[in-house]
């Protein structure tokens, strides 16, 4: 094996090493289903692989998990596109795609789960990611926005949640 091609796959280790996290979070609350969660991964993996000569080779680690969120998000936007796609042109979504009803081992994953469903995809990745324990300048970098505007947006996605919590659940709004 080439040097050139060894060291692609130490870097490509080293990536899902640090990054898995991350991309089985993003991979899980994008899904349908497991079967579509997985399918999803290997995509999110192919296109690590296939992009890894566009990463900088003396990038630091949090520039690299910018870098893997922004295929996961660009990932995620096709998808939706494809979706949104199949449906303006009239083809019909199997029943297959609905998730069984299931009973959740941890009821505020299960809430959280419910309640980003409501969200924009922009909203719930901006969600996933900052549940994930990346930082404000972080997402900053990735989204191409200022720290305080991350922040900004984090605290209306969160009102956002409360009042879906307060309406789901019979609440009244604060």
């Amino acid at each position: 094996m080439p040097s050139s091609e060894k060291s692609k796959i130490d870097r490509y280790d080293h990536l899902l090493r640090h990054n898995s996290r991350s991309i089985n979070l993003f991979c899980y609350l994008e899904a349908r289903n497991p079967e579509d969660g997985r399918d999803l991964r290997q995509e999110v993996l192919t296109a690590l692989w296939e992009g890894l000569e566009n990463l900088k080779s003396d990038a630091g680690s949090w520039q690299e998990a910018a870098w893997v969120r922004r295929v996961m998000i660009r990932i995620g936007i096709d998808r939706d596109r494809q979706r949104k796609s199949l449906r303006r042109e009239g083809h019909t979504v199997s029943l297959d795609c609905v998730p069984e009803p299931r009973q959740e081992e941890n009821a505020v994953e299960g809430l959280l789960e419910e309640l980003a469903s409501y969200l924009a995809p922009e909203e719930r990745q901006l969600l996933e990611e900052n549940l994930a324990g990346y930082s404000a300048a972080e997402l900053a970098c990735v989204h191409g926005m200022s720290a305080d505007g991350i922040r900004q947006r984090m605290h209306r996605i969160m009102k956002k949640m409360r009042t879906l919590y307060n309406k789901l659940y019979g609440r009244k709004s604060e």
